[in-house]
């Protein structure tokens, strides 16, 4: 009796051990999936909150871009006024558009402004501009707004006179709060961070948990900097210079601007993830020992984990993937967007300039659509520019561009035109095809369109100049009577 005890304790302590063993193995198994997971969640969010950051500045030097344009253009300060209150912008992201004067006056602003003028002439970014000739965007640290009493940093260019010497800059201050709203939505673990930071000065652009507003101002020590001058992406595990704590941080260079993402987790984080497979680890030990069908249960548990750990990470790629086509392609149309469509022009038109090849740009109006959407309503006219859209998708090349402008407007890339006459066939095909009758939601309707011209390097050089030509073309095809090309005349370069 004495030699079975023993014989049953000793298999109960083989056992015993054996469980144990097994579950160090499948904890530390676990440990390795959930930082691989952390690890590739962090780096998608870096990557969406790049596009999201990219996506928010370009749309302000949107703004920037047309409110100097207009200022050089009239000159009159009255009128840059009237076009400021007539601007339409997105007013949870920007707090005020002002135009700043050679001596660093706010002489126009979309703030209601009384009294003594504000001189900002000790700000970096007057500074900056007026030392820097280039026409270079220049994103500012986060300061405390003296007028609006909230943490903003600044997007801004510089005016220059004819001449080249400065007239002032235009300057749009975006909320750094609502800015950091976004990261909010990171859910990696209580104690995730996400950081927008300036390459240039080291310091803090957005981050979620928002900081101390004394930290704005502080210069942040981390090994990122180090790393980023030898690879624009990467990871890193260091304390955090802003609350202390320890992570693992996903870096990523924000394309062409001088700002960095950094996305972290913290052991923490992970120890969070696992607690619950811990508990059920323990659970199974013990069962084990007082019964084996518990074994059996356990590892059929951890494979229905398993399998649900797989399938939020399937999910959280496609969200990704669902990301990235809203930041590049239209909604609507599913064409190319704005900053694709630039993307691609300006990659063409380097090409066309190495090769000595020509580039034609095709400026494309639906003519008189307000009646449709006046006459059948917004859901026709949205039919009409799908189905506008698609016929100019087919009628192209597979390495021609098409892109919704704008509205009812359209612009094509054509790399690698063949001159004015084989252009022209194609704005022919292009409104034939579009003239063709359609239906809307049923019932028969027809739109024309109007098309302009320009090739380089015949109408211009660079995207400004070509984009010009061709909306005077578009503009002179109008005046004709509609439903018909011109190419641009070099008058209008």
């Amino acid at each position: 009796m004495k030699r079975h005890i023993l014989l049953l304790c000793l298999g109960v302590g083989l056992m015993s051990l054996g469980v144990l063993g097994g579950g160090w193995y499948f904890l530390a198994q676990a440990r390795q999936e959930q930082e691989a997971q952390l690890l590739q969640q962090t780096r998608l969010a870096a990557d969406a909150f790049e596009q999201h950051t990219v996506r928010v500045v370009s749309y302000v030097d949107v703004l920037l871009w047309s409110l100097r344009a207009a200022y050089l253009r009239t000159g009159s300060l009255s009128e840059m006024q009237t076009f400021i209150n007539e601007m339409v912008f997105d007013r949870n992201t920007i707090d005020s558009i002002n135009i700043i004067s050679a001596d660093g006056l706010i002489v126009a602003s979309s703030r209601d402004r009384t009294g003594k003028p504000l001189n900002v002439v000790d700000r970096e970014y007057f500074q900056y501009h007026r030392s820097t000739p280039e026409d270079r965007i220049f994103i500012s640290a986060v300061e405390f707004g003296r007028i609006s009493s909230r943490y903003m940093f600044r997007i801004s260019r510089r005016i220059s006179n004819p001449d080249g010497s400065f007239a002032g800059i235009v300057i749009v201050a975006v909320d750094a709060q609502w800015f950091s709203s976004y990261y909010q939505s990171l859910n990696i673990g209580r104690q995730n961070v996400a950081a927008l930071l300036g390459v240039h000065d080291h310091k803090l652009r957005a981050r979620a948990p928002e900081p101390d507003p004394a930290l704005w101002a502080v210069v942040i020590e981390s090994p990122v900097w180090a790393r980023l001058a030898r690879e624009p992406v990467g990871v890193y595990e260091a304390d955090s210079a802003v609350d202390g704590i320890r992570r693992t941080y996903a870096y990523r260079k924000v394309s062409g601007l001088p700002l960095v993402l950094v996305v972290g987790f913290s052991v923490q984080d992970m120890a969070d993830r696992l607690a619950t497979r811990r508990l059920w680890l323990m659970v199974a030990e013990i069962s084990v020992i007082a019964v084996m069908i518990t074994l059996a249960a356990l590892l059929a548990l951890m494979m229905m984990n398993r399998q649900k750990l797989l399938l939020a990470h399937q999910e959280l790629g496609e969200a990704y993937v669902k990301i990235r086509e809203l930041a590049l392609f239209d909604a609507l149309t599913g064409l190319p967007n704005r900053r694709l469509f630039m993307d691609r022009f300006q990659l063409c038109l380097l090409t066309a300039e190495r090769n000595g090849e020509a580039l034609a740009l095709l400026y494309v109006d639906l003519d008189d659509f307000k009646a449709i959407n006046d006459q059948l309503g917004h859901d026709a006219g949205d039919e009409v520019l799908r189905e506008a859209a698609s016929r100019m998708r087919d009628l192209l090349r597979s390495n021609d561009t098409v892109c919704r402008w704008g509205g009812d407007e359209f612009l094509i890339l054509l790399p690698n035109a063949a001159g004015v006459p084989a252009t022209s066939a194609i704005a022919e095909r292009l409104i034939a095809r579009i003239t063709a009758p359609m239906t809307c939601d049923g019932n028969p309707c027809r739109v024309s369109a109007s098309v302009g011209l320009a090739l380089f390097p015949e109408h211009g050089r660079e995207w400004s100049a070509l984009r010009k030509a061709a909306d005077a073309a578009l503009y002179e095809a109008k005046h004709r009577g509609k439903c018909q090309w011109v190419v641009a005349s070099c008058e209008s370069c």
